[in-house]
């Protein structure tokens, strides 16, 4: 019997609740005890997220502590539904929906080591969530609409037996009456499902009226309490826990706001006598002086304002008259739930109206904050811009790279982990090759210079000096909210004060081009990684972004300017690269991409293209044979010595808010988020480019490289191809530069299922040194029927309807955001956010992909149309030619006659010099083509379009802004078949 009695009495000890009911925030706060040594969790239904969110945001305010955990269940969620912004949390959805009342949004605080996962679960959604391996969260939205609730066990089985942590929790809105009067027949299968694995009510508390629908099942050995409060915010409880705390992590009570005082700054500025600057010809220590003054300087008015991290969560739409209007609310929400009240029509009905009251005061006080923000920012767009994104909730999650202090115990371990693989990346690939050569990276350099550098120019590169007029011009484009350096000398005091500060700054950049040495200071950078893809704990999937200081951006701007202008002037640079060039982008590779592939087809020719993925192009840059290629173009003395020193003694620490990893030497690559490192790159990959392959050409934009082989038949394609990718691994190795094999694509493009490439054909990267007619196991390239190329979906037929799925998607999207935004902008401002992100997105490569069939096409325009009927709040069957006409809106295919237009304008210019003054100007003339599908590409489209348009418009004469102007008037007179005509190639 004892033994009996022990056994009952540690069961009872594993379990230790504290419940309690309480009716306002302020009550919560109290019975939850001290937030700071529990794990917190908030549970509401809320019925509609965009909806509710903003009076849920109300009951956060109220509260006094942030909570780690925000469970949002019966969210009311889609595709196109934005995330919904927090400050100091980071917000997840689920993704799958059984009905339009689904989803679950869980926001974390975002210093927590938080990882979420969404398991397969039938007739319910489900998101779990892993804290420090020590908690699991199973956030759960079970529908109503579903009675039997076997296979909803079944499913819930699954994830109790796989929940391994200490401290499990299922919580959320089951929508099963657990209550103790509970005649819901299904409640004792629910319970006996989850007491059998170790789970149980932490509390029986009627949520929803008398029943209890929003349950919190623990199983665990720590301390809880479930807190009820009645909020108001839908006609379910919020549902308050806390769990005693396992781990430690940072939970600052303050936050903290840097705040400078401009005016006497500029004054002591302006006070500075730089005489002594001036006397100094050592570079190194000149910089240093100028910085260590002017960063003094600054300290001196700069201080350190904190706030309650409490008030970081209000909004600054909630007034207080907002605050007293939510507590008296709640005080009748009190009232009107007492049992002696419940059938009090006249308490329950002044509950409801008063109620109804708040919500309309709450989205009528955040519509008139909203809209006086837009009107404050009017004639600023990137201050429309900003108040857009913040408005629509479509700011990005910049807090993501926080994972990578949790990779490591200790912090600073972790950032020491981080900065070790970005500098040590581009060395062990390095590595890699060098020990197949046998030879060191000097002498590979050497190599490299004589076998693939072209003849040098007659010409040699000479940085001239710079001026005030220059410098000024520079730190006027300067960014105001970029970043500082390891200096702390932000971008807007130096534009604030430029009428004192550009002397000195002219004076040392002079110092340092004259002298071919780059000061130490301005070698040193900050890296902050952002998140790519995949796991947020893999510093893999991290890209390192260099902090620079500002005077290393002036000092590279003056440097890259006469740098570029050198490589033009003298056609160093290849035609086929099209990557941080002047009057060059993504849009003209993709499009000459298209053209070359349709007119080979068009002429019977067998096609197939290969995009080449490059390992950590950027960082892995030989430093030697870069400086062997510049001084192969013409770059030598005492410029040859200013990029050695730039490239030379590097250094960089990663950062991470107020985290700081030790500085480490970077012996490899350019430095990404630098001005130069683009240009010295595509110097480095230029021979590349020029590479000359048989039965082929060469696209790049930087480091995404495609390559198009042709021929008669799919063999001789496939044995030029293999003999072509063999020289570019050869010159990939003789720089040092690692082609990823399972990243590299091939697409094999034809017109029809007949032309089609055999299946048995394969692309081989040769390393057995056999050759293309070889038999042996080296590795093949992946065949696909599409690809993503610089933001664009190319497939293997070129009918475009990957990517017009993929626009159609991302514009349907911004439903939500024109719907929000039609009800607090005027017309105008409007047609700007739509001309922003709509229609950029439609506009987007549109002159490779906007000749698609128009069965393909409409899927497009009818998203477009959409938006359009969102914003300006017209019905679903609002006539199309008068949608356009009252929005000012361009068609799908109007857009892409304004881009193939203005894209062949520019080129016309450039024929006609001579006869701009013709009226209709010289005929200009189609390429020949055989198939209809063969028309459909720019180089057929462009002189047909231009031809028409010229004899209508004149448009010759005119520069580029006067003729889109000039197009857009004219078509929005044209209806749906006058613009169909316009596109006729016959």
């Amino acid at each position: 019997m004892a033994n009996q009695y022990n056994m009952i009495n540690d069961l009872d000890k594993t379990d230790i609740y504290i419940n309690s009911k309480c009716n306002t925030p302020k009550e919560c706060s109290l019975d939850i005890g001290d937030a700071k040594s529990q794990l917190t969790i908030v549970c509401q239904n809320i019925r509609s997220i965009h909806k509710n969110f903003d009076n849920f945001s109300v009951f956060l305010s109220e509260l006094d502590f942030l909570p780690d955990i925000i469970v949002l269940t019966e969210c009311r969620l889609s595709e196109s539904t934005p995330l919904v912004y927090l400050n100091n949390y980071v917000c997840h959805y689920s993704k799958s929906y059984l009905n339009q009342n689904d989803g679950i949004a869980v926001l974390y605080r975002n210093n927590l080591q938080v990882t979420i996962e969404e398991p397969s679960f039938r007739e319910a959604n489900c998101l779990l969530i892993h804290i420090a391996k020590i908690y699991t969260i199973c956030a759960i939205y079970r529908s109503p609409s579903f009675y039997n609730i076997n296979n909803f066990c079944e499913s819930l089985e699954i994830i109790m037996q796989g929940c391994n942590s200490p401290n499990c929790i299922i919580m959320g809105d089951i929508n099963i009456d657990i209550s103790p009067d509970s005649k819901d027949r299904r409640a004792s299968d629910y319970l006996d499902a989850t007491g059998h694995y170790g789970f149980y009510p932490g509390h029986h508390y009627p949520t929803h009226d008398r029943t209890c629908l929003d349950h919190v099942l623990i199983k665990s050995k720590k301390a809880v309490k479930v807190v009820m409060c009645r909020s108001g915010i839908t006609d379910h409880d919020t549902v308050v826990t806390g769990i005693a705390k396992e781990f430690s992590y940072s939970q600052p009570n303050s936050k903290s706001k840097i705040k400078i005082d401009y005016t006497n700054l500029s004054k002591a500025i302006e006070s500075i006598n730089w005489n002594s600057l001036y006397m100094n010809n050592e570079v190194n220590k000149a910089f240093d002086d100028f910085i260590g003054t002017l960063s003094s300087t600054i300290q001196k008015y700069t201080t350190a304002e904190t706030s309650r991290n409490s008030k970081s969560i209000r909004k600054p739409w909630m007034t207080k008259g907002l605050i007293r209007c939510i507590r008296k609310r709640d005080l009748l929400h009190k009232e009107s739930s007492k049992k002696y009240n419940k059938d009090n029509y006249t308490i329950q009905q002044q509950y409801k109206n008063y109620r109804n009251l708040c919500n309309n005061l709450i989205q009528n006080l955040k519509n008139e904050y909203d809209r006086k923000t837009l009107e404050d920012t009017k004639g600023d767009s990137k201050k429309t811009w900003s108040a857009i994104k913040r408005i629509c909730n479509i700011k990005k999650d910049m807090m993501n790279n926080l994972e990578l202090l949790h990779a490591c115990p200790d912090t600073k371990k972790s950032l020491d982990r981080a900065n070790k693989f970005f500098t040590s990346v581009g060395e062990e690939l390095a590595a890699k090759t060098l020990s197949n050569f046998n030879k060191t990276e000097s002498e590979l350099a050497l190599i490299t210079s004589s076998l693939y550098l072209n003849s040098s120019p007659s010409s040699s590169f000479y940085a001239n000096p710079t001026d005030n007029y220059e410098v000024d011009k520079i730190i006027s484009n300067l960014k105001d909210a970029s970043a500082p350096g390891w200096d702390g000398i932000p971008n807007k005091i130096l534009k604030l004060n430029k009428s004192h500060l550009i002397p000195p700054i002219v004076f040392l950049c002079n110092l340092s081009i004259s002298s071919g040495i780059v000061p130490t200071s301005l070698k040193t950078a900050n890296v902050c990684p952002i998140f790519k893809s995949g796991d947020k704990t893999a510093v893999s999937n991290y890209r390192p972004i260099s902090l620079l200081t500002s005077l290393s951006k002036i000092l590279e701007k003056i440097m890259n300017t006469r740098l570029l202008g050198y490589l033009e002037r003298n056609g160093i640079l290849s035609d086929n690269q099209y990557g941080f060039r002047k009057n060059r982008s993504t849009e003209d590779a993709v499009t000459d991409i298209v053209d070359f592939v349709v007119t080979k087809l068009d002429n019977g020719n067998k096609c197939t293209g290969i995009f080449l993925d490059l390992a950590k192009a950027f960082d892995t840059v030989s430093r030697s044979i870069l400086l062997r290629k510049l001084e192969g173009i013409g770059i030598r003395g005492i410029a040859l010595e200013w990029f050695q020193s730039y490239l030379s003694n590097r250094t960089q620490r990663v950062i991470l808010g107020n985290n700081y990893s030790s500085y480490a030497n970077l012996k490899y690559g350019v430095p990404q988020g630098s001005v130069l490192g683009p240009t010295l790159f595509i110097i480095y990959v230029n021979s590349l480019c020029s590479l000359t392959l048989c039965k082929a050409k060469i696209f790049a934009y930087a480091d995404d490289t495609a390559i198009v082989f042709y021929d008669r038949t799919w063999e001789l394609v496939y044995k030029a191809a293999e003999s072509g990718v063999s020289q570019i691994a050869q010159w990939l190795n003789y720089n040092l530069l690692t082609l990823n094999v399972d990243k590299t694509k091939v697409i094999n493009f034809s017109v029809c299922a007949r032309n089609a490439c055999p299946s048995h054909l394969a692309i081989k990267l040769h390393t057995c040194h056999g050759g293309p007619d070889s038999d042996c196991s080296c590795p093949c390239f992946e065949q696909v029927a599409h690809i993503k190329y610089l933001g664009v979906y190319i497939d293997k037929n070129l009918t475009w309807t990957k990517q017009i799925e993929h626009v159609s998607g991302r514009v349907r999207k911004l439903l939500h955001v024109f719907k929000r935004m039609g009800q607090i902008a005027n017309t105008k401002v409007l047609k700007m956010i739509y001309d922003t992100l709509c229609e950029s997105l439609l506009s987007y490569c549109i002159v490779a992909w906007g000749a698609a069939l128009k069965t393909h096409l409409i899927k497009a325009e009818r998203a477009q149309r959409a938006v359009l009927k969102v914003a300006y709040k017209k019905p679903r069957r609002f006539p199309t030619k008068t949608l356009y006409q009252v929005t000012g809106a361009m068609s799908v295919r109007q857009i892409y006659i304004i881009a193939v237009t203005l894209r062949f304008h520019k080129e016309a210019l450039l024929k006609v010099e001579s006869k701009i003054h013709c009226r209709r100007g010289p005929g200009w003339h189609k390429p020949k083509r055989r198939l209809d599908f063969g028309k459909r590409c720019f180089q057929y489209m462009g002189p047909l379009l231009y031809s028409k348009l010229n004899v209508k418009l004149n448009l010759i004469p005119m520069t580029k802004t006067k003729c889109k102007s000039h197009i857009k008037t004219y078509l929005k007179d044209l209806d749906y078949d006058d613009t169909e005509k316009l596109l006729n190639i016959y």
